[in-house]
């Protein structure tokens, strides 16, 4: 990146992209050429009246436009832009203008009124005429890397703000770190939403202008409310944002219940508050393609010095709290003890920092700069310096850095910087109080509260709380404000006299002192919304929601709750313009109802469902040839107990009004479901008690067997089948099966912790019914409707050189039902070999299932060969999980699709090559992975190139049905698909991957099954889903936790169990000649 200077990188992008939309706002834009000379006509004014190096001009103004001007106006003239809040009190902006000493402040009109005190020189940006005549060319370039660019000011341990010196070169050194890091290129759109008077913005801002990126600016109101936030995400195609992560968490919360589409965002850092490996987790559910950054530094290393990477890949090795990873360049990280000596890796410390991220130091503060920037004792060059964070810290074993703490008393809130020490002071300088404490405490969702504690001059006199809010407003910011405060006759001391801020007792947040109870339904609804969100028992319908201790972040969750479960449509104004109980509920029965988010419910108006897409494939290899042997997903649980059968029937019976998924009916004739009445069941019971021990396990893998097997369902039969052995008089098993198609691995477990909870509880009412696998169906639907042809022209496209494995013809088997053989084959994967693919797998950065599917791969060719030698590709289909969203964790059903992968695996591929591709893949199909499983296999190059056109009586049955059940919402397309896929050779076979839920989990906790202690029986080898032509590797646990590979395939079973053995050898070798060595240093850099 050539150029000494901010503002000469941003020339250098003008003359590259002159015509290019520097910023948008609203239905403004502005292009880089534009702003430049707007921009340089101002610097020329400025330098007019004697504007010089490293000179502080102040800045007070919203996000703008000429926001941008202004800055780079500044920078252009040589000075040093100090941004300040405008929102912050009058007299903590005349405070800051009058430490930095500046001689021009530079606002607007809205804020010239509340500005009329400043003594300096005042230009109005909104009047141009006064420097319109000015020249439009670069002024001549007065400053180098070492002058200052920018001064941000900080909450002061010493009681007032901090003016912290960054200069440009430590600016540019992160800029371009952060362009490589995040691989951000010219025209991406980020979003400018944070306070711009703290460097967090500058990662949004300038250096967005820097890079030859376009700025997109959200309005403060938009942001205050996430759901709109979400909607001009949406709507302005950004590409990246930056949030703190309380407002993450509060957007988590938002996009739960509000889930929408947000194909254009890529990467979202995030920064100034430790990062909850929870919150990403329940994004990352949400949006898996996305990626997150955590990002750290303090205000004193030039915007931040760390960031870290998580994505779908990396997120389940994390530990709960996601570390700040990787230093900026030219830059070194320390974690020493008390007397400067590094500490151990493992062990905590305060973390230093040194090289180029550092700033200047404090302005006009020489004593409070010499304090925290100390020299440096391992560089003996005289002027390095290291900076105490004042962080407490320690170096994991993989290298990277963990926060765990401060060494004083310096706080985030909701992502804003605070001593309590300022606090303190401005609250004993309270006419009527003699001493003051501040101490943060935890609230609930992981935000920080003060509390206040005072002691007063006259002990007769007695302060009001709002008083004093009232008092602390003119002189700090709204985050700054205690949210209790304390009266005490003197404050705990420990041991050593000192002030003991442990001692000091924490008052519950409580409702108003004059309390009136909810007085209706929708009343008692809102009070406890608002007690669960504020933490407080009760809440009374006069309580403001800000004396309470609410702040906007917290606001933001009520509405998005409220919204989401009364079926609402509030905004975060309206809410402050209503900030009671009494006041909201007025206003709630005034607005209209929202639009739900789901599909409407059909149900009233046509019985008839549409098979989902996993369902639909599921029905076509039952319907037509060649058909599946297994249809039925079946588990098993064993218990220490006699469970009492008329309480397990009044379990089941509850469990079947929930799930309404189990009351279906599949149409034999047509792709389509339908809901039955009046069905009987009962629980099979099963008693070999008079059996020996010796026969029982035979008798169980029998009955397991027949329940794969049991088809066809009778007609007034639910969907699930339970049988319940008794093998001794305290042992107990309970086997299921469910039909596949309306299943998935994890339905099974939903069905036995419900059936356990139905009966160990007492019934007071019948449950609630469960109807989100049918929403589901339906916003499946919906979606491949929207993008339909996009997706269509993808597939065909990505696909058209990919084909099918050929196998050896002497190792296919044909007529094996009729020959009784076995589909399925065995093997336990051994300990080491999975340890080695979990180390291949982190140390390039890939996820599980990648280093799986590149296993499977090089195990396919060294075993059949031929089907490798040309330049083409192959395609496996890894079948996925769709329990994205958390609204379907708890719901049974065939939450599943295929992820076509395209692998170009050829004699010379390496493992790492390999499983780079399926990575690679993933996440290029990513985005188009709702198209049609049928449209997705009939792009196959195998099916595509061959020109027999083969339509049997199930095409014809297709194309009737869509001509006649229009609501089935059956595409064209997957009609015209499905003539290419009976083209398939007796050698050529699909390939299915599928990883099951618990594979690469280590469930060690003691389990219980209807109060009765666990047991585990083994595992027994059943076919798994088997049908000609189809080879299905599956990777599942045991009930003992050991891992398995399991292949099912129309092959000998010498075969099958010789591409097992080869993927263990390729567990155990290539992983471990392809693992880097691990890196071994005690400082980061």
């Amino acid at each position: 990146m050539s150029g000494n200077t901010l503002h000469e990188l941003f020339e250098l992008q003008v003359e590259q992209n002159s015509r290019q939309t520097a910023v948008s706002f609203a239905d403004q834009k502005i292009s880089y050429q534009g702003l430049n000379q707007k921009a340089n006509q101002l610097a020329h004014y400025l330098q007019e009246h004697s504007v010089t190096v490293d000179q502080p001009i102040a800045l007070c103004m919203e996000r703008s436009i000429e926001f941008f001007v202004a800055i780079l106006a500044i920078l252009k003239a040589g000075g040093a832009y100090i941004p300040l809040d405008p929102s912050f009190p009058e007299e903590r902006l005349l405070m800051i203008l009058n430490e930095a000493n500046t001689t021009i402040l530079i606002t607007n009109s809205k804020w010239e009124k509340k500005l009329h005190r400043y003594n300096g020189k005042l230009i109005n940006i909104e009047n141009p005429s006064v420097w319109a005549e000015k020249s439009k060319d670069n002024p001549h370039n007065l400053t180098s890397a070492k002058n200052l660019a920018y001064i941000i000011y900080t909450s002061g341990s010493t009681g007032k703000p901090k003016g912290v010196m960054v200069e440009h070169g430590g600016v540019i050194n992160y800029a371009q770190w952060f362009a490589n890091y995040c691989d951000l290129h010219t025209k991406e759109r980020i979003d400018f939403s944070s306070n711009p008077a703290f460097d967090f913005a500058l990662t949004t801002s300038i250096i967005p202008l820097v890079l030859g990126l376009t700025v997109v600016i959200c309005e403060d109101n938009i942001k205050k409310d996430p759901r709109q936030y979400l909607k001009f995400l949406q709507s302005s195609r950004v590409n990246f944002i930056k949030l703190t992560p309380s407002y993450f968490r509060v957007l988590v919360h938002e996009a739960k219940n509000h889930q929408m589409s947000l194909k254009q965002l890529k990467k979202i850092m995030l920064a100034g508050e430790n990062l909850a490996k929870s919150d990403c987790q329940a994004w990352l559910n949400l949006y898996p393609v996305h990626i997150l950054y955590n990002e750290y530094g303090p205000t004193e290393t030039s915007v931040a010095v760390c960031l870290f990477k998580v994505d779908c890949n990396n997120i389940q090795s994390l530990g709960s709290n996601v570390p700040i990873g990787e230093l900026v360049p030219n830059s070194q990280a320390y974690i020493l003890d008390e007397e400067l000596n590094p500490v151990a890796d493992g062990n905590i410390g305060e973390l230093f920092l040194t090289g180029e991220c550092l700033a200047r130091g404090y302005l006009n503060s020489p004593e409070l700069t010499a304090k925290s920037f100390i020299k440096n004792p391992f560089n003996q060059e005289p002027n390095a310096r290291l900076y105490k964070t004042g962080d407490l810290c320690r170096r994991l074993m993989k290298g990277e850095i963990e926060c765990v703490g401060r060494i004083d008393h310096q706080i985030k809130i909701r992502g804003f910087r605070v001593e309590p020490a300022e606090v303190e002071e401005r609250l004993a300088a309270h006419p009527l109080i003699k001493a003051a404490v501040v101490i943060a405490v935890d609230g609930l969702h992981s935000d920080k509260r003060l509390i206040a504690y005072y002691i007063p001059n006259d002990e007769t006199l007695s302060l009001n709380e709002r008083e004093l809010k009232d008092y602390l407003k003119q002189y700090l910011p709204d985050y700054m404000i205690p949210g209790n405060f304390v009266e005490m006759q003197h404050f705990p001391l420990n041991a050593n006299e000192k002030l003991d801020r442990f001692a000091l007792i924490v008052p519950p947040i409580s409702s108003g002192e004059n309390y009136i109870a909810p007085r209706n339904h929708l009343e008692e609804q809102l009070a406890k919304i608002w007690a669960s969100e504020l933490g407080i028992e009760s809440v009374g319908i006069h309580d403001d929601f800000f004396d309470l201790g609410g702040h906007s972040l917290l606001a933001a969750r009520i509405i998005s709750t409220i919204n989401h479960s009364l079926k609402k449509e509030i905004t975060l104004q309206q809410f402050y313009e209503f900030p009671t109980i009494a006041a909201l509920s007025h206003l709630l029965k005034s607005v209209k109802k929202s639009e739900p988010f789901l599909p409407p419910d059909p149900h009233n108006e046509s019985d008839l469902l549409p098979l989902g897409d996993f369902q639909l494939l599921l029905w076509l290899t039952n319907t037509f040839k060649p058909k599946a042997r297994k249809l039925n997903i079946c588990a098993r649980r064993r218990f220490a107990g006699a469970i009492d059968v008329q309480k397990l029937n009044l379990a089941l019976k509850r469990l079947l009004d929930k799930h309404e998924v189990l009351s279906f009916g599949i149409y034999s004739w047509i792709p389509a479901q339908y809901t039955r009445k009046e069905l009987t069941f009962k629980i099979d019971e099963i008693d070999l008690r008079h059996l020996p021990e010796t026969e029982h396990e035979a008798t169980l893998e029998h009955s397991f067997d027949a329940l794969i097997r049991f088809y066809p369902w009778p007609k007034n039969h639910p969907l699930l089948k339970v049988q319940l052995f008794r093998l001794e008089d305290n042992l107990s098993e309970l086997q299921i099966a469910l039909p596949h198609i309306i299943s998935d691995d994890v339905s099974p477990s939903i069905i036995f912790s419900e059936l356990s909870d139905f009966y160990l509880s007492s019934p007071t009412s019948p449950p609630l019914p469960d109807t989100a696998y049918r929403h589901y169906i339906l916003a499946e639907k919906d979606l491949v409707e929207k993008q339909i042809n996009q997706d269509l022209d993808f597939w065909e496209n990505y696909l058209q050189d990919a084909y099918l494995v050929q196998f050896p013809s002497e190792h296919i088997v044909d007529h094996m039902k009729q020959a009784k053989l076995p589909y399925s084959t065995y093997c336990e994967i051994p300990k080491d070999a999975l340890g080695h693919l979990r180390t291949f797998c982190s140390r390039n950065h890939l996820s599980l299932d990648d280093g799986l599917i590149g296993i499977l791969a090089l195990a396919l060719r060294n075993c059949c060969k031929f089907s490798f030698k040309d330049n083409s590709a192959i395609v496996l289909n890894k079948i996925r999980s769709t329990r994205i969203d958390p609204k379907y964790d708890e719901t049974i059903g065939c939450f599943l699709n295929l992820a076509l992968l395209r692998l170009a695996v050829h004699e010379q591929s390496t493992l790492i090559s390999v499983c780079q591709q399926a990575h690679h893949s993933t996440q290029t199909t990513s985005l188009h992975q709702a198209c049609p499983n049928l449209i997705k296999l009939a792009s196959v190059g195998t099916f595509r190139k061959r020109r027999k056109i083969m339509i049997e009586f199930g095409i014809k049955i297709l194309s009737w049905i869509y001509g006649s059940f229009r609501s089935l919402k059956l595409h064209r397309q997957i009609i015209k698909c499905c003539s290419r896929l009976n083209n398939v050779r007796n050698n050529e076979f699909l390939i299915n991957v599928n990883v099951h839920s618990s594979f690469w989990t280590q469930d060690s906790a003691e389990k219980y099954w209807f109060g009765f202690k666990a047991k585990q029986p083994r595992l027994y080898q059943f076919d798994l889903l088997n049908i000609d032509n189809v080879f299905d590797v599956c990777f599942l646990k045991s009930t003992e936790n050991k891992p398995y590979i399991a292949i099912s395939a129309n092959l000998t079973s010498d075969f099958r169990e010789s591409i097992i053995k080869e993927m263990i050898r390729i567990m155990n070798c290539e992983t471990l000649e392809q693992t880097p060595q691990k890196d071994s240093f005690t400082i980061l850099s």
